[in-house]
C-alpha cells in the first residue's frame, strides 16, 4: 500500500509543479 501512495504522490507532484511551473 505504501509503494502504491509513494507513485500517486510522485506524480501528483509532477503534475502539480509543472502545471504551478507553467503558471507562473
Amino acid at each position: 500500500a505504501e509503494d502504491l501512495i509513494a507513485i500517486v504522490t510522485s506524480f501528483s507532484a509532477r503534475i502539480y509543479g509543472a502545471r504551478g511551473r507553467k503558471k507562473k
